[in-house]
């Protein structure tokens, strides 16, 4: 019934809010039909979500590669980079990309960031790791992480899965 529902529905459909809320918790699919495979998990929400107009007024939004993105932005303030990549060896599906996010990729990702940022990884990477090598190693554009911050959250997808969620920064 529910996928006759989203079938139906004539507007923009959300592929990760779907997934989100009737898929098992850390359960990413790429496409309508992959979701409408898998077994739904109850969560779905009983209520209006609040109203958020004007939330983002003021903002300027762009959805562009970072390859292109973060060049012109290199030198200007009041630039503040919120980084959330998809992990290395990771399956990729909730993002939005015409192309793998593979390992040159993130590397040309970090020798491009400059603070201020926020950067979002886990322990399903081995982002940490790899700040410790660069650091210590004294890689390219090692100083942007010397002396950043780090919030650990214990996360758990399932009963037997924990992982730490980390939000790396410096401003």
């Amino acid at each position: 019934k529910l996928i006759g529902i989203i079938n139906d529905f004539d507007g923009y459909k959300d592929l990760n809010s779907l997934a989100s809320w009737l898929l098992f918790s850390g359960q990413q699919v790429g496409t309508l039909e992959e979701l409408f495979e898998q077994g739904f998990w109850h969560c779905i929400r009983q209520s209006d979500y609040p109203v958020a107009n004007g939330y983002l007024d003021g903002l300027e939004i762009i959805s562009e590669s970072f390859h292109s993105l973060l060049p012109r932005f290199k030198d200007k303030e009041k630039v503040l980079l919120v980084l959330d990549p998809p992990y290395l060896c990771t399956r990729q599906e909730s993002y939005k990309q015409a192309t793998y996010f593979d390992l040159i990729d993130f590397l040309r990702l970090v020798n491009l960031i400059k603070p201020p940022y926020i950067f979002f990884s886990s322990t399903k990477s081995e982002f940490i790791r790899f700040l410790e090598y660069m650091q210590e190693d004294k890689k390219d554009n090692w100083q942007t992480f010397e002396d950043c911050k780090r919030i650990i959250v214990k996360a758990s997808a399932s009963y037997s899965g924990a992982y730490e969620d980390n939000l790396v920064y410096k401003f």
